[in-house]
């Protein structure tokens, strides 16, 4: 008789919280001034922008290559933000039509707190806006109650606001 597989029970993770505009149509990007630049990332660039996002995740370098491949795929735009010449962060763009999902934005630890993040959403927003985008979508994380959250913060700043919340489920950690 085959055996069959039985997955262990998942329990609630944090929930994120989607966002949509809170002015609809979006006209104008939000300002975000930084010291930082911002550029499109183009295909030769694609592994630098990965590891750099990677980096900001605290994620494995391993998945780099994999973050890499939506580079110069049909409806994404990558983003690399730069300290001087050196990709410290990133984030993408999917667009499809008139509507465009902002997400993947991390920035590591020595340059957070440097506008990064906003600009990174306010290139974004241009670019689609350019496109001819009129409806733009993102998530991030619930704050913790008097916990600061500087990414939920960045995307209200935005222009953004809560369209709903919706919990992810994890799975116990083996050990």
């Amino acid at each position: 008789m085959p055996s069959r597989f039985v997955p262990p029970p998942a329990t609630p993770a944090t929930a994120p919280i989607k966002g949509a505009p809170a002015t609809a149509p979006m006209i104008a990007p939000p300002a975000a001034p930084t010291g930082l630049t911002i550029d499109e990332v183009m295909p030769p660039e694609a592994i630098d922008f990965a590891i750099a996002v990677v980096k900001g995740f605290g994620m494995p370098e391993q998945l780099a290559p994999w973050l890499a491949a939506i580079v110069g795929r049909e409806g994404w735009r990558a983003y690399v933000v730069r300290d001087r010449d050196m990709a410290v962060g990133g984030a993408a763009m999917f667009v499809s039509g008139r509507t465009a999902w902002l997400g993947i934005g991390a920035v590591q630890e020595g340059a957070r707190r440097r506008g990064g993040q906003g600009a990174l959403l306010a290139r974004r927003i241009a670019d689609g806006l350019r496109l001819g985008v009129t409806g733009f979508a993102t998530e991030t994380g619930k704050p913790s109650p008097g916990e600061p959250h500087p990414s939920f913060s960045n995307i209200q700043r935005a222009g953004f606001a809560v369209a709903y919340e919706r919990r992810n489920w994890t799975l116990p950690q083996p050990g």
